[in-house]
């Protein structure tokens, strides 16, 4: 939330002068905080509903599991009859 925070620092900080901080589940205070106006972004796509959503696109499904408007019903009935004798 901080807007000197960098994953990719040592210290995951790109104050030098801050303090480490050691437990990162509690509660801290620094002095160089500056909240980052862009920590949250709202209507980013997660990683499940990603997978997900690329998931029903390769088996042209919707998301919720139902055929999408653009599958042919005919496929699946040709399919059907190869296998009837």
């Amino acid at each position: 939330m901080c807007s000197a925070y960098d994953a990719s620092a040592v210290r995951q900080c790109i104050e030098d002068d801050a303090e480490d901080v050691l437990e990162k589940a509690r509660a801290n205070f620094c002095d160089y905080f500056v909240p980052n106006p862009d920590a949250h972004v709202t209507g980013q796509i997660t990683a499940p509903d990603r997978a997900a959503a690329e998931l029903a696109a390769l088996f042209d499904e919707t998301a919720d599991g139902s055929a999408s408007a653009d599958s042919d019903p005919s496929a699946l009935a040709d399919a059907e009859a190869l296998f009837k004798s």
